[in-house]
């Protein structure tokens, strides 16, 4: 069952366009950066995103400078 899924979640992904991407990933970067936790972190460690997931890059640039 769980390789169907993830298999159903990947195909569902892959279809969303880029401007979605950007317009979903700003969304939950905004959220993110709302979050008191997030605030008074001392460390913060991301994954760079790739293909179509979360765009976190913008996000890594801006928190490194």
């Amino acid at each position: 069952m769980k390789p169907t899924l993830k298999i159903k979640t990947l195909e569902k992904r892959n279809r969303i366009t880029k401007q979605e991407v950007k317009e979903k990933s700003k969304k939950i970067i905004d959220n993110l950066k709302s979050l008191e936790e997030f605030k008074s972190a001392k460390n913060i460690l991301f994954y760079v995103s790739f293909n179509k997931e979360v765009d976190t890059q913008e996000l890594i640039k801006e928190l490194e400078g």
